[in-house]
């Protein structure tokens, strides 16, 4: 077999009788050549083809959130993907939507709602996402006492109470305590055993904290031995019996006074009779009736002072000109003396007598 090469202009090859064309062949080269610096190009380039193609996304545990004041704010916690994404905060601060971007600092100091922008990047773009943050005071405000039980005697003690002095302290996380307005009892009904004062602490948020102060009332040591002395006379009178009569004890010891003699008998003219008187007959004496005095309270008065009156002052224009017929004392421990108004006060006797009174409290 004879194989002719013949080399031709158009690089045609001829194998004996048979002609073979050399153009697809250098065309295939070509499109080889072509794909594999495209595909060098494309591997070179990857990420930014990647990056054009797909938007950078960053993903947050929450897009709301809520945050008590005074608390500390870190905004890169909410990211869930932080490693894959590149991204950042722009700044690292709140921004506050209600004075159009300013920014605060991230201890939350300040009830409002504000605004934090989180921005993806890749090569060829950005991506914003924003969390919305609303700071609140949810916690109620603090207040402390001294003791939560006192014993108070009826009297003094009853009459100088005041509410205030068992107040330790009062405190908020975020209201100052000037501004803090603080609830309490001012009327009490001491002549009971039991009685409560009840506070109550409310922040400028509006949340509120209560506490209760119990009181025990007891009598005086004098009012207290009366009481005994009373009920032990009571239980006497109700052991004693009846159908006996009390023997009067003697005032002084008898005496040996000489008896005196008989006077002798003298002969004495017997009155002459004119007429027997009809039908009279000697009056027996009427007995007074015995009875126990009726218990008493007088005196009483109601009075007016101006406000500031020292409770000192008011009792004792109260007491003047009041007597009974026992001991009596006064509580007028409801009478607030900063308060312009009308309080009652209350009188009673250890012999069960009570009455009332008004004392008005004037602005000038």
């Amino acid at each position: 077999m004879i194989m002719e090469w013949h080399y031709a202009h158009d690089a045609d090859i001829t194998i004996g009788e048979k002609h073979i064309s050399h153009a697809p062949r250098v065309i295939l080269t070509m499109l080889l050549v072509v794909l594999c610096v495209a595909g060098g190009v494309g591997f070179y380039f990857r990420e930014y083809i990647y990056d054009y193609i797909a938007d950078p996304d960053i993903v947050l545990t929450n897009e709301k959130v809520k945050l008590e004041v005074d608390s500390k704010f870190d905004p890169y916690a909410y990211v869930v993907n932080p490693d894959n994404v590149p991204y950042e905060v722009i700044g690292a601060e709140l921004v506050d939507t209600k004075t159009k971007g300013r920014k605060v600092d991230t201890t939350t100091k300040t009830i409002s709602k504000y605004e934090v922008r989180y921005v993806a990047h890749n090569k060829v773009r950005d991506h914003e996402k924003k969390m919305d943050v609303e700071v609140v005071d949810e916690k109620p405000p603090i207040i402390e006492l001294d003791t939560e039980v006192i014993v108070l005697k009826r009297g003094l003690e009853t009459f100088y109470f005041n509410p205030l002095a068992y107040i330790k302290s009062i405190s908020d996380d975020y209201t100052a305590s000037d501004k803090l307005k603080l609830e309490y009892s001012d009327k009490f009904n001491f002549r009971e055993d039991m009685q409560q004062c009840k506070y109550k602490l409310t922040d400028e948020a509006g949340n509120t904290v209560e506490k209760v102060l119990n009181i025990a009332v007891v009598n005086s040591d004098e009012e207290k031995q009366q009481k005994e002395q009373e009920q032990r006379d009571k239980e006497a009178e109700a052991n004693r019996d009846p159908n006996s009569t009390p023997t009067p004890k003697p005032t002084s010891k008898p005496t040996n006074t000489p008896k005196p003699k008989k006077p002798k008998a003298t002969a004495t003219p017997k009155p002459k009779v004119t007429s027997k008187p009809k039908n009279t007959a000697t009056p027996k004496p009427t007995k007074k009736p015995t009875s126990k005095p009726t218990p008493y309270i007088k005196g009483v008065h109601n009075i007016s002072v101006p406000k500031g009156t020292s409770q000192q002052t008011i009792m004792t224009k109260l007491m003047k000109g009041v007597s009974g017929s026992g001991s009596v004392w006064l509580d007028c421990s409801n009478v607030n003396t900063t308060k312009a108004g009308t309080y009652k006060v209350y009188f009673e006797s250890d012999d069960g007598v009570k009455k009332t009174a008004t004392v008005t409290i004037t602005d000038d």
